[in-house]
């Protein structure tokens, strides 16, 4: 286990990396400054390690590049309509900080805070646990106690357990916003990788990406991913809602309830497949529609459109708004918590 300075964040805090390693050699870096999953080096089909999520050369690139390349999402990950959270018959304004609504948390989001760090190795493998004390950043209520618990097992799986205590009734959604590419993180479009979801129903969103309340079937569209297709097949259909978005940019509803797998992706070139577990009731499939600056990522790397595609596990965007969509108030003093799972093997 390593911990290594990484970088100043834009407070002018030091930020560092701490890596997980197993007998392997396949490694994570997660840095205490966001909770952020900065690099995951497993090995491909010839046993050569590489580098497959995307991500930024210096805690300052963060915020100027946007992108929550990696970011750990609260405390509520994907978009809130006005800033409108019910809770009950009460209503909260939060802070609105994109297009008029509340989006990936607002602009204190965990991506943002810098976390206290604690490693250890046992039995199950190598730990990283990341605290930090929500005090209702971006207008939320009450405050919350968020543990982030990152494990690297001896197969190549990374499991990230969410924990949050909080003081008051609220909605608790966190995630990580890690995008993968299993070519490698600087191998340009991820456009051939194959997809797989387990999902029979998606939701559209407007013009913002924001969920209309809907739940659409993925029958005879792009987003019936239920086998699976390469992620170019769906990029360049003339479906309103992929023209709309650009991509992939919606939440699909998961299969079943309880910790399961939600979705699969797989590279030829490599040979890696990526399995993606969860007990949350969606996962919101990204395929980085925007384009990408070409400075300021790691190792010098250039990213393009689509260059990487995330898969965040989560409760339905804008639920306030939807009395139908999955509950995600919770109550005060109570713990809650969540866990995802990407397994990596080669296939």
């Amino acid at each position: 286990m390593i911990k290594k300075e990484w970088g100043k964040t834009p407070s002018g805090k030091q930020a560092y990396l701490y890596r997980l390693q197993n007998s392997k050699g396949s490694y994570i870096e997660v840095s205490d400054y966001g909770a952020i999953f900065h690099a995951f080096c497993v090995a491909d089909k010839d046993g050569v390690l590489g580098d497959i999520v995307l991500g930024h050369e210096k805690p300052e690139d963060i915020a100027r590049l946007m992108g929550f390349n990696g970011a750990t999402i609260g405390r509520c990950i994907n978009r809130i309509a006005d800033g409108a959270l019910w809770i009950g018959d009460r209503k909260i304004q939060l802070e609105t900080n994109f297009g008029g609504m509340t989006f990936h948390g607002g602009s204190e989001n965990y991506g943002t805070q810098l976390f206290q760090a604690e490693m250890w190795r046992d039995g199950d493998g190598e730990h990283l646990s990341l605290y930090h004390k929500d005090r209702g950043e971006s207008e939320f209520p009450g405050c919350v106690d968020v543990w982030i618990i990152f494990t690297l097992t001896e197969t190549d799986a990374v499991e990230i357990v969410y924990k949050a205590l909080p003081t008051e009734d609220t909605i608790l959604n966190i995630s990580n916003h890690v995008y993968f590419n299993l070519a490698g993180h600087g191998s340009g479009t991820a456009e051939s990788q194959v997809v797989q979801i387990d999902a029979d129903f998606y939701l559209p969103g407007d013009n913002q990406g924001m969920a209309t309340g809907e739940v659409l079937s993925v029958e005879g569209t792009p987003f019936d991913l239920r086998e699976p297709k390469p992620i170019g097949e769906g990029l360049a259909s003339d479906h309103p809602q992929i023209v709309l978005q650009r991509g992939y940019d919606h939440n699909f509803c998961v299969r079943r309830t309880g910790y399961r797998k939600a979705a699969r992706a797989y590279d030829c070139s490599s040979g890696r497949v990526l399995t993606v577990y969860t007990d949350m009731p969606g996962v919101h499939f990204y395929t980085g529609n925007n384009d990408m600056p070409g400075e300021g990522y790691k190792y010098g790397a250039t990213y393009v459109k689509n260059s990487g595609y995330c898969f965040e596990t989560q409760y339905f965007p804008n639920t306030p708004a939807n009395a139908h969509f999955p509950n995600a108030i919770f109550p005060k003093n109570q713990l809650w918590t969540s866990k995802t799972t990407f397994q990596v093997s080669i296939g």
